[in-house]
């Protein structure tokens, strides 16, 4: 999936590692979730992270 690859071919004017999605998703992947992409019409981009619940939340 592209979108969530490290990428240096950013247009805009903020300067970036393009690794923050790819963490991300390792991170959600590592508490058995995940993070997909919801929509991405025009000009804007969703997305949606899904994490198991715990009974044991303190």
């Amino acid at each position: 999936e592209p979108i969530f690859q490290g990428s240096d071919q950013r247009k805009g004017a903020v300067k970036g590692s393009g690794l923050g999605l790819s963490i991300a998703r390792d991170c959600i992947r590592r508490m058995q979730g995940e993070l997909y992409l919801v929509d991405e019409s025009g000009q804007d981009v969703c997305f949606r992270i899904e994490l198991p619940s715990s009974k044991n939340t303190k």
